[in-house]
């Protein structure tokens, strides 16, 4: 019979535990997963350091339910955790959207589901955590099906790529005006702030979508220029 681990109080829940942090995210490069289907792309990713599960009958470090809501923070936690790899950085393609300073990770985590939905090549975050468990199930694995690049510095990487930004500005022309052309970058900015000067400025085009309220939520905008410029 496998040992169970039981103890809230054992070293490596403690680790795993951590885990919920962006702290501990960040120094060892590691964050978690739940759930069969997202646990099954980290595998095909080849992501996974280790499993971890409440149900004998999978492979991986059985533990108790109770430990199992520790490391997941959930009250009702299904039954598989992975313990991930974050994806290393690849080289850019062709098609590439930028959050820039996006602060929800759900709005996050979405707008990463509808890239990969639009045959975007590459995301680029500059502020929120992909890997917080919030945009993780938002995201639901595509994660692992796109190049990711966590960054503080977006610009250093749009050097050959075309920059559209998304502004509610009298310069910016209607989204469907534009047709990128070669490599480009779609900028979506902050919920309540937009897109910074420092980017604005560095833009190659400024896009709208016209509509006859104030704004629409960023996830929802960012789905109607991705479905336009997905090629």
């Amino acid at each position: 019979m496998r040992e169970i681990i039981k103890s809230l109080d054992n070293s490596r829940v403690k680790q795993w535990a951590k885990l919920l942090t962006k702290k501990a995210r960040k120094s060892t490069g590691l964050f978690l997963v739940e759930g069969h289907n997202i646990v099954a792309e980290a595998t095909a990713a080849g992501n996974v350091r280790e499993y971890i599960t409440t149900d004998e009958k999978l492979e991986g470090i059985l533990v108790s339910q109770q430990v199992m809501k520790k490391i997941t923070g959930a009250v009702t936690p299904q039954s598989i955790v992975a313990v991930c790899e974050k994806p290393k950085e690849k080289e850019l393609g062709s098609r590439v959207l930028v959050l820039r300073n996006v602060q929800d990770p759900g709005n996050a985590g979405t707008l990463i589901r509808t890239a990969k939905a639009f045959n975007f090549t590459d995301v680029i975050i500059q502020g929120v955590d992909p890997f917080s468990d919030k945009s993780l199930r938002s995201s639901q694995g595509s994660i692992f099906k796109l190049n990711l690049i966590h960054t503080k510095d977006a610009l250093s990487y749009l050097k050959d790529h075309q920059i559209i930004s998304s502004i509610l500005d009298k310069e910016a022309i209607t989204y469907n005006e534009f047709k990128p052309t070669g490599k480009f970058a779609l900028v979506l900015g902050n919920e309540g702030q937009g897109i910074d000067q420092e980017m604005i400025d560095a833009s190659d085009a400024k896009v709208y979508i016209p509509i006859d309220f104030e704004s629409l939520n960023v996830a929802i905008a960012g789905g109607i220029l991705m479905n336009e410029y997905k090629g």
